[in-house]
């Protein structure tokens, strides 16, 4: 287990008072539980129907963007939730 830092967008937050946490996981999978367990970033707003990460949310790791929910994370890693912003 490795603790992260996790920077949560008001749009995800569950707390609307919590914008960067401290947690503990081994992956990427295993930090979005922990989010959801602990009432920080409801599922729903992560994974579509199929339980895909949403097209139109792009998950960082240390400034880097990242798709693949078993990436191990290490000691000190700063993880981002950035929605896309659409409009016209």
């Amino acid at each position: 287990m490795a603790k992260v830092e996790v920077f949560i967008p008001g749009i995800l937050r569950r707390d609307k008072n919590k914008s960067k946490v401290t947690a503990e996981a081994s992956n990427l999978k295993e930090l979005l539980e922990y989010l959801d367990k602990n009432n920080l970033i409801a599922k729903e707003k992560l994974f579509d129907e199929k339980g895909q990460i949403r097209r139109l949310l792009n998950i960082y790791i240390n400034g880097k963007i990242e798709t693949d929910l078993n990436k191990n994370l290490k000691e000190g890693d700063e993880v981002s939730f950035i929605p896309a912003v659409a409009g016209g």
